[in-house]
């Protein structure tokens, strides 16, 4: 649980620290090998990016 917990939180802090998602680490890079795990990182990472710099076209 609390590696779930660590994958959201990093998607959060990532996606709000970079408007280029390309430059952001991958989820493996950051020891998160499951896909739970990596789901999670991905959907914080979309979210917090897109309240921070807003919605793609």
């Amino acid at each position: 649980m609390d590696t779930l917990r660590r994958a959201f939180w990093q998607g959060l802090v990532n996606g709000a620290s970079s408007r280029d998602r390309a430059t952001l680490p991958r989820p493996e890079s950051a020891g998160f090998t499951s896909a739970i795990a990596q789901g999670l990182y991905n959907l914080a990472l979309e979210f917090s990016n897109a309240i921070v710099y807003g919605a793609r076209k």
